[in-house]
């Protein structure tokens, strides 16, 4: 199974932890970090792995410091990065690529052609189904890659 992106981050939160990484000359103990997003560690992984992901911080020893890359990003250029590196991270890249070749398809028959593929984010078919619903709406639609037809229930490639 490919690595998949940790879906339940959400886009506020990366752009607040990338913050204070930055405002504390660049690198922070994973658990200073915790007490200041007033969050558990268990639930910052997800986060910091969707930054590692997009190459914008490294985990060593317990610290997260910036990478070259997140070094040079301002908070007014954060979402063009995260925009042009998130297509290629799954499960947006397959289902960009499968959206594409397919046209329009709800999110049941979409979440079933990634699990064919061995992408999927709970072994429960319905579940799978609402949490990719959920990370679609919250970082591809945000960050352009796909579109959705409400009304009809259909998602596109953007």
């Amino acid at each position: 199974m490919a690595k998949l992106f940790p879906t339940i981050a959400k886009p506020g939160q990366l752009k607040e932890v990338v913050r204070i990484i930055k405002d504390n000359k660049g690198s922070i103990h994973i658990s200073t970090l915790s007490k200041i997003v007033k969050q558990n560690i268990d639930e910052l992984l997800p986060l910091l792995d969707a930054c590692v992901m997009l190459g914008i911080v490294k985990l060593e020893d317990g610290s997260i410091a910036l990478t070259e890359q997140g070094r040079k990003l301002k908070q007014t250029s954060i979402d063009k990065y995260i925009e042009k590196k998130i297509s290629n991270i799954e499960p947006f890249k397959s289902s960009i690529m499968i959206l594409k070749k397919e046209g329009e398809l709800p999110t049941t028959e979409l979440s079933e052609l990634l699990r064919e593929r061995g992408i999927y984010l709970h072994n429960e078919t319905e579940i799978n189904a609402a949490l990719l619903r959920e990370a679609l709406y919250r970082w591809a639609i945000s960050y352009h890659m796909l579109s959705r037809d409400a009304r009809r229930g259909l998602w596109s490639a953007a």
